[in-house]
Parts: C-alpha cells; structure tokens; sequence
C-alpha cells in the first residue's frame, strides 16, 4: 500500500501543471461532496423527514435569490474577464466584489419590500433571509478568489481553504445538531453559515487590502453587459434542475420533498464530480479555441465524457445500497427516481460542452435560448404531472428538458460555428447508451440482487484494467 502511494506521488510530481491542478481541482470536490454524503445519514436521522424536507427547500431557495443578489459573476465572464484583463487582475477581481455587493443589495431591499406576497412561495423565515443575505454578501469573495488561483494553475492553497472550510462547516453544524435539539432547521442553517461566512470575510479583506481598496469601475459596465442576458438563463437553469423542490413540497408536501432530495443526492453525485473537472477544463479549452485547435478539444473532451456514462450507470446500479446508507430505510421507496435523475444529469455534462463554446464567442444571450425553453417546460411539466404522480414524476420532466435542452444547445452552437467541435456521432451513441443503461437498471431492480452485485464488479474490474487509460484522460 506504501509503495502505491510513493508510486502515485512520484507520477503526480511528474504531471504537467494542469493535469495536477486538474487532479487536486478534483479530489478536492469530490472530498468536499463526500462531507455532504457522510452527514447525510446523521442529518437523515437527526431530522424528520419533514425538517430535512424543509431544510432542503430552504438552500433550494438560496440557490434561486443567489442567482439575482450575486448576479453570477464567478461563473462564465470571471475566466474571461482573468483572460483580458492579465496585467490588472488584482483590481478587476475586487471591482467584482464590490458590483456583486451592490446588487445583493439592491436584492435585498427588493426581497424586504415584496416580502409579505412571496413568502409563501419562498417559504423561508426573515430571521434565515438575514442568514441568506449575510452569505450573499461575503461568499463571493472566496469563490472569486479561487477562481483567479484556479486559472493560473494554482492548486494548493485553494484546496486546503476549500476543503478545510468544509470540515469546519460540517463538523459545526454536527455538534449542533447533536448538542441543541431545539429548532432543528435554524440549526441545521446557522451551524453550516456562520464557520463558512467567518472565512469568507477574511478572503474579502485579503482582495480589498491587495489593491489597497482600490474600485475600477470600468469593469462593472462589460460584465454587466455579459451577465445580463445569463440571468434568466440561470435562472431557467435553476427551475429546470433546482425547482424541483420547491414544486414537490409546494404540490404534495415537504415529506415528499425529503425522499426527492436524497434520491436527488445519489443522482448530483456525477454533475458535483464534473463541475470540478470543467471548471480545470475551461482554461484549456479557451487556449485551444483561441488557436482554433478544435479537434484536440473533442479528443479531450469525448473520452470524459464515457468515463462519466459510465459514473452514471454505476452509481444507477449501487443506488439502493446508497440510499440505506444515507438514510433509514424510510427514503428507502425514493431509489426508483434515480436512474431517471442520474440520466437527466448526463445529459446536463453535455449542456456545458456546447455553451462553453458559446461564451467564448462572447454570445451569451444566445444560451439563455435553450435554458428559458426548458426551464419553463419544465415547470409546466412538473406542475401537470407531480399532483398526479407524485414526486417520481419529476425525475422524468428534469431528463425530458435536459435532454432539449442539450440538442438545442448544440444546434445553437452549431449554427454560429458552421461546424461540431465535437464528433457528434461519438457523442450520440454515447448517450444512447446511458439512456439505455440507466433505465435498464429499473428492470435490475427487480431481479435479485446478486445480479446488480455481479454488474457492479464488472464495471470496477473494466475500470482498474483501463485505470492506465482513464488517468491519461485527464491529462490534457
């Protein structure tokens, strides 16, 4: 075992820099999840199902306002905004902070004002609004900053803040749970928020004091521009793979909502593990394109993207065991909702292929196409189908609307292109059979598990003989 780990080291040691930052980028979200799956099964026995419904309604509904109060600026024009601006980073990195401050702001305002007519859709108290808004405000700053060390291959102090926040985060909110069974969900909130937040003030000041408070408002206009049009995509975004949630509990009830979300877990296991792979694919990806080297793009890019199939169709089949895991056997009836939601997240991997393309060719508001499409079909479908089957019907609305979602994309990407960066073929057939996997699985459900068993050590001896392979994926 010593050998193997001195053998890995001496390879890691040997890698280029992006590969190891790419790996590090890696191992560190899937650690970080990985606190999430270990808490699980204490928060799922801790909380009823109700409290653990509405615990998660409540970061649904932060992820919805943090679209609006934080304007998405560390996503697309923050790695292009490092690109153009590589000789005043500093400023525009703490220019962005400061604009992403003044609209939570304005947000909040807007929040107190309508407050009394939207409650019921939010369905979150003003004491945990306060929360929410606390940690609009600071978060930022961390992201932000990781951002900037992630685009310059930097990977070792990122990881040990991101991943060490984490665990301070996590074994807070524990040890309140177990130390102060009082109001369960305040708990469950303020444990996580306020570690968190305690760290994210002290990156804010760390970018403020680098540039000496510095504002250039120069920045603000091109990103304004730029994010603009991406807010009702987000947003479209959220409704189509976040709103789920609030639709069940508003629907059918907050119990409800407690089984999709741990079925939802298992699922967003395999999208987790990706956003971190593209968040290190994205700096490669704009050097090819700027080069207009497209194929080494696909050839990248494709092989990625079967390992992950494969991740989906894996994690499908061993679904029931990790669901007894995370949670009694209670939730136990939510495993049949898991192929269908684990289909619909590889189906998602390929929406980022095409519009990564897109924002590189700085034409966002063309993406915003596909997401408000879908993102609207998608509520329609979910309030059609979810009174009248319940929350598994909301599994198969979110693949319906992820799979148009990513052909539109493509099509969109496409049209401006006049070519496939991709080899479309490839890709097709690749998500033929993940479709075909995954729903087959449905149907290994009912036969004995000894069937499953065999499946999954089929898939890990392929993997451990292919282990040389898959690492040279990575290595791009």
């Amino acid at each position: 075992m010593i050998s193997f780990i001195l053998g890995f080291w001496k390879k890691f040691l040997n890698m280029p820099i992006t590969a190891k930052a790419a790996l590090v980028y890696l191992f560190g979200m899937v650690l970080q999840r990985a606190l999430g799956f270990i808490t699980t099964p204490i928060f799922t026995r801790l909380m009823t199902v109700e409290e653990y419904g509405a615990a998660s309604v409540y970061y649904t509904t932060e992820q919805m306002l943090g679209i609006v109060a934080m304007f998405c600026l560390g996503a697309g024009w923050m790695d292009i905004g490092l690109q153009d601006y590589k000789e005043e980073r500093h400023e525009f990195v703490f220019s962005m902070l400061v604009l992403s401050n003044v609209i939570t702001i304005i947000t909040g305002i807007c929040v107190c004002v309508i407050y009394p007519w939207i409650k019921e859709f939010l369905r979150v108290e003003p004491m945990l609004l306060v929360v929410m808004f606390t940690n609009f405000l600071f978060s930022p700053a961390m992201f932000f900053w990781l951002r900037e060390e992630r685009f310059g291959y930097r990977y070792k102090w990122p990881a040990i803040f991101s991943v060490g926040s984490s665990i301070l985060s996590t074994i807070t909110v524990v040890v309140v749970l177990l130390i102060m069974p009082f109001n369960r969900l305040y708990e469950r909130v303020l444990g996580a928020a306020l570690p968190l937040v305690a760290c994210y003030v002290g990156f804010y000041f760390h970018i403020a004091k680098r540039v000496g408070y510095k504002l250039v408002v120069k920045y603000w206009r091109p990103a304004i521009l730029f994010n603009l049009p991406l807010i009702p995509h987000y947003l479209s975004l959220f409704f189509l793979g976040g709103s789920d949630r609030l639709m069940i509990a508003a629907l059918v009830g907050e119990r409800e909502a407690g089984f999709y979300s741990v079925s939802y877990t298992v699922a967003m296991l395999v999208m987790m593990v990706w956003t971190a792979v593209n968040s290190s694919l994205v700096p490669f990806i704009i050097k090819c394109y700027e080069v207009k080297n497209y194929p080494k793009i696909s050839n990248t890019v494709l092989p990625i993207i079967t390992f992950f199939g494969v991740i989906c169709v894996f994690i499908a089949l061993l679904a029931p065991e990790v669901i007894k895991v995370l949670a009694t056997d209670e939730f136990l009836e939510a495993v049949y909702i898991v192929p269908p939601v684990i289909c619909g997240a590889f189906f998602s991997l390929l929406y980022y292929l095409f519009t990564n393309v897109l924002y590189l060719m700085k034409k966002p508001q063309y993406v915003m196409i596909a997401s408000i499409s879908t993102g609207v079909l998608n509520v329609g479908l979910n309030y059609l189908f979810i009174p009248g089957y319940g929350y598994v019907a909301a599994g198969y609305t979110t693949l319906v609307c992820y799979l148009l979602q990513a052909v539109m994309d493509y099509l969109i990407s496409y049209y401006f292109l006049r070519m496939n960066v991709y080899d479309m073929k490839y890709l097709s057939i690749v998500s033929i059979m993940v479709g075909v996997f995954s729903f087959g699985v449905l149907y290994v459900y009912q036969l004995p598990s000894i069937v499953r068993y065999i499946l999954i050590l089929l898939i890990l001896a392929g993997s451990f003989i292919k282990r040389q392979e898959i690492i040279r994926y990575f290595k791009w």
